[in-house]
Protein backbone atom coordinates (compact mmCIF):
# COMPACT_ATOMS: atom_id res chain seq x y z
CA UNK A 1 0.00 0.00 0.00
CA UNK A 2 1.50 3.44 -1.04
CA UNK A 3 1.52 6.78 0.85
CA UNK A 4 -1.06 9.59 0.21
CA UNK A 5 0.16 12.95 0.21
CA UNK A 6 -2.21 14.49 3.06
CA UNK A 7 -5.09 16.18 1.47
CA UNK A 8 -5.56 19.82 2.59
CA UNK A 9 -9.23 20.21 3.67
CA UNK A 10 -11.21 23.74 2.76
CA UNK A 11 -13.77 24.72 4.71
CA UNK A 12 -17.37 23.57 4.13
CA UNK A 13 -15.95 20.20 2.39
CA UNK A 14 -18.40 17.56 2.58
CA UNK A 15 -16.22 14.63 3.78
CA UNK A 16 -16.40 11.39 2.27
CA UNK A 17 -15.84 7.76 2.74
CA UNK A 18 -13.36 7.53 0.09
CA UNK A 19 -11.77 10.50 1.55
CA UNK A 20 -11.06 9.17 5.03
CA UNK A 21 -10.06 5.93 3.97
CA UNK A 22 -7.68 7.19 1.80
CA UNK A 23 -5.92 9.95 3.94
CA UNK A 24 -6.56 8.60 7.16
CA UNK A 25 -7.06 4.41 7.26
CA UNK A 26 -4.60 4.00 4.55
CA UNK A 27 -1.85 6.32 5.77
CA UNK A 28 -2.18 5.21 9.19
CA UNK A 29 -1.80 1.58 8.04
CA UNK A 30 1.29 2.42 5.57
CA UNK A 31 2.96 4.00 8.96
CA UNK A 32 1.62 1.30 11.19
CA UNK A 33 3.63 -1.73 8.58
CA UNK A 34 6.59 0.20 9.41
CA UNK A 35 6.86 2.02 12.79
CA UNK A 36 7.85 -0.99 15.49
CA UNK A 37 6.21 -0.76 19.26
CA UNK A 38 9.79 0.35 20.32
CA UNK A 39 9.54 3.55 18.26
CA UNK A 40 11.97 3.22 15.82
CA UNK A 41 10.65 2.67 11.97
CA UNK A 42 12.02 -0.06 10.19
CA UNK A 43 12.04 -0.86 6.27
CA UNK A 44 13.20 -3.86 4.62
CA UNK A 45 15.53 -1.94 1.83
CA UNK A 46 16.06 -5.21 0.06
CA UNK A 47 16.00 -8.73 0.33
CA UNK A 48 17.65 -12.28 -1.51
CA UNK A 49 17.39 -15.82 -1.17
CA UNK A 50 19.63 -17.40 -3.82
CA UNK A 51 20.45 -21.37 -3.69
CA UNK A 52 23.34 -20.74 -5.87
CA UNK A 53 24.51 -17.04 -4.90
CA UNK A 54 27.55 -14.81 -6.15
CA UNK A 55 30.56 -15.60 -5.41
CA UNK A 56 34.20 -14.18 -5.69
CA UNK A 57 36.09 -14.52 -9.08
CA UNK A 58 39.93 -16.18 -9.31
CA UNK A 59 42.67 -14.79 -7.57
CA UNK A 60 42.53 -12.38 -4.45
CA UNK A 61 41.39 -9.22 -5.32
CA UNK A 62 37.90 -8.02 -4.62
CA UNK A 63 34.82 -9.00 -6.56
CA UNK A 64 31.81 -7.10 -6.36
CA UNK A 65 28.59 -9.20 -6.25
CA UNK A 66 26.51 -6.56 -8.16
CA UNK A 67 23.52 -8.76 -7.71
CA UNK A 68 23.36 -8.07 -3.73
CA UNK A 69 23.66 -4.20 -4.58
CA UNK A 70 21.49 -2.09 -2.37
CA UNK A 71 20.02 1.54 -2.83
CA UNK A 72 20.24 3.56 0.15
CA UNK A 73 17.79 6.83 -0.87
CA UNK A 74 19.31 10.06 -0.41
CA UNK A 75 18.06 11.58 3.26
CA UNK A 76 17.08 7.73 4.24
CA UNK A 77 19.17 8.06 7.41
CA UNK A 78 17.99 11.03 8.13
CA UNK A 79 20.01 11.73 11.29
CA UNK A 80 22.86 10.08 13.91
CA UNK A 81 22.20 6.94 14.62
CA UNK A 82 20.08 5.80 12.04
CA UNK A 83 21.35 2.54 10.44
CA UNK A 84 20.91 -0.31 8.52
CA UNK A 85 21.52 -3.65 9.38
CA UNK A 86 22.42 -6.14 6.60
CA UNK A 87 22.08 -9.94 7.62
CA UNK A 88 23.18 -12.81 5.28
CA UNK A 89 25.35 -16.35 5.11
CA UNK A 90 28.18 -17.23 3.15
CA UNK A 91 29.72 -20.30 2.18
CA UNK A 92 33.61 -20.62 2.46
CA UNK A 93 35.29 -23.20 0.57
CA UNK A 94 37.81 -25.93 1.41
CA UNK A 95 40.65 -24.73 -0.21
CA UNK A 96 43.69 -22.69 0.52
CA UNK A 97 44.30 -19.24 1.06
CA UNK A 98 42.78 -16.45 2.49
CA UNK A 99 38.92 -15.72 2.10
CA UNK A 100 37.14 -12.55 3.04
CA UNK A 101 34.19 -10.36 2.26
CA UNK A 102 34.02 -6.78 2.19
CA UNK A 103 31.26 -3.96 1.86
CA UNK A 104 31.41 -0.07 0.86
CA UNK A 105 28.67 2.59 0.81
CA UNK A 106 29.28 4.65 -2.20
CA UNK A 107 32.44 5.88 -2.85
CA UNK A 108 33.81 5.44 0.65
CA UNK A 109 36.45 2.87 2.13
CA UNK A 110 36.28 -1.23 2.00
CA UNK A 111 35.55 -2.64 5.51
CA UNK A 112 36.10 -6.32 5.95
CA UNK A 113 33.38 -7.79 7.53
CA UNK A 114 34.63 -11.47 7.76
CA UNK A 115 38.37 -13.35 7.23
CA UNK A 116 39.28 -16.86 7.14
CA UNK A 117 42.23 -19.02 6.06
CA UNK A 118 41.23 -22.28 7.22
CA UNK A 119 41.22 -25.32 4.74
CA UNK A 120 37.70 -26.42 5.99
CA UNK A 121 34.42 -25.82 4.51
CA UNK A 122 32.42 -23.48 6.94
CA UNK A 123 29.31 -21.78 7.04
CA UNK A 124 29.81 -17.96 7.77
CA UNK A 125 26.46 -16.17 9.03
CA UNK A 126 26.90 -12.14 9.70
CA UNK A 127 24.81 -9.44 11.04
CA UNK A 128 26.58 -5.53 10.23
CA UNK A 129 24.99 -2.46 11.34
CA UNK A 130 25.92 0.55 8.65
CA UNK A 131 25.14 3.85 10.89
CA UNK A 132 24.56 7.51 10.24
CA UNK A 133 27.20 9.50 12.47
CA UNK A 134 27.29 12.45 10.68
CA UNK A 135 25.90 14.04 7.18
CA UNK A 136 29.26 13.04 6.11
CA UNK A 137 30.44 10.15 8.05
CA UNK A 138 29.07 6.27 8.96
CA UNK A 139 30.50 3.48 10.83
CA UNK A 140 30.22 -0.42 10.84
CA UNK A 141 29.70 -2.60 13.44
CA UNK A 142 28.80 -6.01 13.86
CA UNK A 143 30.09 -9.52 13.86
CA UNK A 144 30.45 -12.86 11.42
CA UNK A 145 30.65 -16.43 12.57
CA UNK A 146 33.10 -18.29 11.14
CA UNK A 147 32.94 -21.62 10.86
CA UNK A 148 29.40 -21.74 12.47
CA UNK A 149 27.11 -24.89 11.65
CA UNK A 150 29.57 -27.28 9.84
CA UNK A 151 33.03 -27.13 11.51
CA UNK A 152 32.47 -27.06 15.38
CA UNK A 153 32.45 -24.28 17.95
CA UNK A 154 32.39 -21.00 15.39
CA UNK A 155 35.44 -18.20 15.44
CA UNK A 156 34.15 -14.68 16.13
CA UNK A 157 35.18 -12.25 13.67
CA UNK A 158 34.41 -8.79 15.18
CA UNK A 159 34.08 -5.61 13.09
CA UNK A 160 34.14 -1.91 14.05
CA UNK A 161 35.29 0.93 11.28
CA UNK A 162 34.74 3.96 9.99
CA UNK A 163 32.82 3.96 6.28
CA UNK A 164 35.01 6.92 4.96
CA UNK A 165 33.23 9.80 3.62
CA UNK A 166 29.62 9.24 2.96
CA UNK A 167 27.48 11.62 2.01
CA UNK A 168 23.84 10.69 3.39
CA UNK A 169 21.65 13.38 1.43
CA UNK A 170 21.95 11.73 -1.81
CA UNK A 171 20.86 8.25 -3.55
CA UNK A 172 24.35 6.20 -2.49
CA UNK A 173 25.33 2.27 -2.95
CA UNK A 174 25.58 -0.57 -0.84
CA UNK A 175 27.66 -2.90 -2.17
CA UNK A 176 29.44 -6.02 -0.51
CA UNK A 177 32.54 -8.04 -1.67
CA UNK A 178 33.95 -11.58 -1.93
CA UNK A 179 37.68 -12.50 -1.83
CA UNK A 180 39.47 -15.56 -2.06
CA UNK A 181 42.33 -17.17 -4.03
CA UNK A 182 40.12 -19.48 -6.43
CA UNK A 183 37.42 -19.14 -8.30
CA UNK A 184 34.61 -19.51 -5.78
CA UNK A 185 35.95 -19.73 -2.62
CA UNK A 186 33.60 -17.14 -0.66
CA UNK A 187 29.76 -17.80 -2.05
CA UNK A 188 26.99 -15.29 -0.81
CA UNK A 189 23.52 -16.62 -0.49
CA UNK A 190 20.89 -15.41 1.32
CA UNK A 191 21.04 -11.42 2.41
CA UNK A 192 19.23 -8.60 3.53
CA UNK A 193 19.18 -5.18 4.09
CA UNK A 194 16.59 -3.40 6.66
CA UNK A 195 16.63 0.14 8.11
CA UNK A 196 16.20 1.62 11.32
CA UNK A 197 14.99 5.40 11.61
CA UNK A 198 14.52 6.69 14.87
CA UNK A 199 11.35 8.74 15.53
CA UNK A 200 11.63 9.26 19.01
CA UNK A 201 14.89 9.37 19.88
CA UNK A 202 17.38 12.87 19.76
CA UNK A 203 20.28 14.21 18.10
CA UNK A 204 23.59 13.27 19.27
Amino acid sequence: MAWNTPRTWSPGETVTAALMNAHLRDNLNVLKTYVDNDGSLRTLLKGFAYSAGQANAAGSGDTQLTSYDVLIPGGHLAQPGDEIVIEGTFAIANTTGTKAAKIKVAGGGLVTILAAGASLAQVVPFRIVVRRRTSTTGSATGIAWVGAASAGAPVNYLVNASLGTVNWVIDQTLAIFAIGAADGDTLLTDYDALSARGVLGSLV
